[in-house]
């Protein structure tokens, strides 16, 4: 199902967000490695998300190696909210239909993008490579031009 251009353009917004997300974390990860303290604790009142709240000891981190891992963290998830947002704007523009043998760079990057989704999908902090029926892909090395590279060669 191709979307109109008001949609596809609504898609590409959501891709953008999910950008700045992902430049956000790599800053503050920067931020927290590079101070010796604990940084990011602040004088909180509570936070509230519609029935859901917690209390000041609850959002403070115990120690700086608390802080360091949840800014690695966001930034693992960060790189999958992406991943997961070109899936969809990869879905809406061509389909969500793979083809396993691409002749030409979207459809090069469609399949990397779903195998990278993948990948994520099922444990998103032990991303897992799994390909179903590997002899289904006679192109072993994906490529997007001074972009990126994908060897699927040994991933069963």
């Amino acid at each position: 199902m191709v979307m109109n251009k008001k949609d596809i353009e609504h898609q590409i917004y959501l891709l953008k967000i999910a950008k700045l997300i992902f430049k956000l974390s790599i800053n503050l990860k920067s931020f927290v490695h590079s101070q010796k303290d604990i940084c990011l604790n602040q004088n909180f009142i509570f936070y509230v998300f519609g029935k859901h709240s917690l209390k000041p000891k609850e959002l403070i981190f115990k120690d700086k190696e608390q802080e360091k891992y949840a800014s690695s963290a966001f930034e693992h998830s960060a790189s999958f909210l992406m991943i997961l947002q070109m899936d969809e704007l990869l879905n809406k523009i061509i389909g969500k239909e793979v083809n396993k043998n691409p002749q030409s760079e979207i459809k090069e990057a469609r399949l990397i993008i779903k195998f990278l989704r993948n990948a994520f999908a099922h444990n998103p902090y032990s991303p897992e490579w799994k390909i179903k029926n590997e002899k289904n892909y006679p192109k072993k090395i994906l490529a997007i031009e001074n972009i990126m590279t994908l060897d699927i060669t040994n991933i069963t």
